[in-house]
């Protein structure tokens, strides 16, 4: 049976971007494919999932061809805020879905949702 099939949609990519998030320095595809947990896939199923990833603006590619090195484009915490902020504004009731969400935090997270709205904004 070959494990590629058993990936859930969405799950290499994710698998991929972890690696990137996780190192400091610009990693080949034969780098990330080591890292990958389990049996890994095809360099070329890597080398498609970076393409992919380079297309949609998460990864960057530098180097030649032959020595292509990548990294993620912005860190986690950026990638995570942006997909909050998109998904909140496509959704028909924004203020009811910020609701649900505020509602579905715990104690330490509302703790530092606070003090963030309650900051000082500071000026660039």
């Amino acid at each position: 049976m070959n494990p590629q099939k058993n990936r859930a949609p969405g799950e290499l990519e994710a698998a991929v971007m972890s690696i990137l998030w996780d190192n400091d320095e610009p990693l080949s595809a034969k780098d990330i494919t080591a890292q990958l947990p389990g049996t890994p896939p095809a360099p070329t199923t890597i080398l498609t999932v970076l393409d992919r990833l380079t297309t949609k603006g998460d990864v960057v590619r530098t180097g030649s061809p032959r020595r292509a090195r990548f990294t993620a484009a912005t860190s986690i915490e950026n990638h995570a805020s942006t997909l909050m902020t998109t998904t909140l504004r496509n959704t028909p009731n924004p203020h009811s879905t910020l609701l649900h969400f505020a509602q579905q935090l715990n104690d330490e997270d509302l703790t530092i949702l606070r003090k963030a709205l309650n900051a000082e904004p500071t000026s660039d």
